[in-house]
């Protein structure tokens, strides 16, 4: 993750900013990049996975990170976007002061044991307007160490398959 640095400074004075490379590597072969601008609060919403696999009739739980930015901390509400027939979302909010919630994706119907693609978005206030923004999808992956990161992914997908017992 990128260095961030959110700070609030007298209106008056002279400042000193200086960027390093905190292992001492950095050098001119090295490119940085410092952005510094007045806080916009805002927020994003990555899955924890890309495909979920259903049951006909049954559930599938899965998680949601929400990334917030300037210090923006509202409750987030996840919704499917459009019409996913055959589909219900529950426990789709991401609470003020949190980062990340389980949800449970259900089919109502027997599947035919096609993948489909199923969107979802975030919305939530921010300064007192709507926002809404599309859930990226994504895939949790761990590296050496237990370092873990989110994947981008291109879809979420999701397959209720047709040989489970309804």
């Amino acid at each position: 993750m990128d260095s961030y640095l959110r700070v609030k400074l007298p209106a008056a004075g002279t400042y000193r900013l200086e960027l390093l490379d905190t292992t001492g590597k950095g050098g001119t072969a090295f490119a940085y990049t410092l952005d510094v601008r007045r806080p916009v609060p805002d927020f994003a919403v990555l899955t924890t996975l890309s495909a979920v696999n259903l049951a006909p009739t049954g559930s599938a739980a899965f998680s949601v990170v929400a990334v917030r930015r300037d210090g923006w901390d509202g409750d987030i509400t996840l919704r499917l976007r459009g019409q996913e027939p055959g589909f219900s979302l529950e426990g789709g909010v991401v609470p003020a002061g949190r980062e990340r919630v389980q949800m449970t994706l259900t089919a109502r119907k027997r599947g035919s044991g096609a993948a489909l693609q199923v969107e979802l978005e975030a919305v939530a206030v921010v300064g007192g307007v709507e926002v809404v923004h599309p859930v990226k999808p994504a895939d949790l992956r761990m590296q050496a160490f237990g370092n873990t990161h989110l994947v981008q992914a291109e879809a979420l997908w999701v397959c209720t398959r047709k040989n489970a017992p309804a």
